[in-house]
């Protein structure tokens, strides 16, 4: 048996990396808009809500990053109404 000691991870740290690893999937994918909606739409219906920022890093498929591409938040939030209307 081997007597290493292992990191341990902050929670912080651990949704830094998910982060890091969600775009990194994403540029070497590319995203449209249309993939960035139902993502949308998904964690909409999901949680009875247009969902948050906090609940697009804790729960969302993809990343922050993509959704930037878009603009702010807000003109995140327009653009997505506009598509689902």
């Amino acid at each position: 048996m081997s007597s290493e000691k292992k990191a341990e991870l902050t929670d912080s740290e651990i949704e830094e990396l998910t982060q890091l690893v969600k775009q990194r999937k994403e540029f070497s994918t590319g995203r449209t808009n249309q993939e960035r909606f139902e993502e949308l739409q998904r964690l909409e219906e999901k949680m009875g809500r247009f969902p948050t920022t906090g609940d697009i890093k804790r729960e969302g498929e993809l990343s922050m990053t993509s959704f930037r591409q878009i603009g702010d938040w807000n003109d995140v939030k327009e653009a997505y109404q506009e598509w689902k209307e």
